[in-house]
């Protein structure tokens, strides 16, 4: 057998920024006398190699280019990828967000026209979707926008305390401002951790996010002797991750057109809540730095 010779294709060095695993180095090798992948695998770079102080190896292809049918005569080419496992403070390594949608189940529509028109004019300004004939209400599925948002770190090393403080935070909400969103709007959903090649831990955060709501309107029924029924307006505000419940009722009616002996039942917003469901926590503490989302330069 043919000692294999190794030559490094050197104007092949090159970094590339990927999308999900920050800047890699890669190194491109050709393996000459062997046409099989299988018996070059102890040649070259292996998983785990430092290449100068920072650079480690983590992915290894191989690949027969040229193959003339004589034993030994065959070129393999290895291609070699490398990431940084050096961590430097405040260097953030990949960013990502995600905006979607989820269903919400709602019972009221913003507006509401009628065909034919209702008799009673609080059925007029009735929003409800769905009223059966029992009083029930149906309503109808939605779809209400998402988004959620990632960053990714490097460490030499995980100790107990950062990890009883990412425990701590997890479900907690943001109590002053983080990453540019304000107050209340920032669920932390987490952590993965993994150790990678060359003894370094990849750290991903993940947030929820969920934007504040002000001055919110609803209309809200009062019982006006005399008159009848009249609509207020109130409004409330709410922090994102903050949950609102409205308290509703009914009327029952009775009513006599062109003769006829008709029921009705109106319903009607009493009041709305606003409840808190999350604890509030300093996010700061989780050692990401900075007050602005580092996205493609979003701040």
């Amino acid at each position: 057998m043919t000692e294999p010779i190794i030559e490094e294709q050197v104007t092949s060095r090159n970094y590339i920024q990927t999308f999900d695993r920050g800047t890699q180095f890669v190194r491109i090798f050709f393996i000459k006398h062997l046409d099989d992948p299988i018996e070059c695998e102890p040649f070259g770079p292996q998983l785990g190699d430092l290449y100068g102080t920072n650079l480690v190896a983590v992915d290894r292809t191989l690949k027969v280019v040229n193959s003339t049918g004589v034993k030994d005569n065959g070129v393999v080419q290895l291609i070699v990828t490398y990431e940084n496992v050096q961590y430097e403070e405040g260097n953030l390594q990949n960013y990502q967000f995600d905006v979607g949608t989820e269903p919400l189940h709602i019972n009221e529509a913003y507006t509401q026209q009628n065909f034919p028109e209702p008799e009673s004019e609080d059925s007029k300004k009735s929003k409800v979707i769905g009223l059966q004939p029992d009083g029930s209400i149906s309503g109808v599925d939605v779809i209400i926008p998402t988004a959620s948002y990632r960053e990714t770190r490097s460490v030499n090393s995980i100790s107990v305390e950062m990890w009883r403080q990412i425990l701590e935070l997890t479900g907690k909400v943001n109590q002053a401002n983080f990453k540019g969103w304000a107050k209340g709007e920032v669920l932390f959903n987490g952590a993965n951790a993994a150790r990678r090649q060359g003894k370094a831990w990849r750290i991903t955060y993940n947030f929820l996010i969920a934007p504040n709501i002000t001055g919110q309107e609803i209309k809200v029924l009062k019982l006006v002797p005399v008159k009848g029924n009249e609509f207020d307006t109130a409004t409330y505000d709410k922090e994102g991750w903050e949950y609102v419940w409205l308290r509703q009722s009914f009327i029952d009616k009775t009513a006599v057109i062109e003769g006829k002996t008709v029921h009705t039942r109106e319903y009607f917003v009493k009041s709305a809540h606003v409840a808190q469901v999350y604890e509030y926590g300093n996010l700061g503490a989780l050692g990401l730095g900075g007050d602005k989302l580092g996205l493609l330069g979003i701040i």
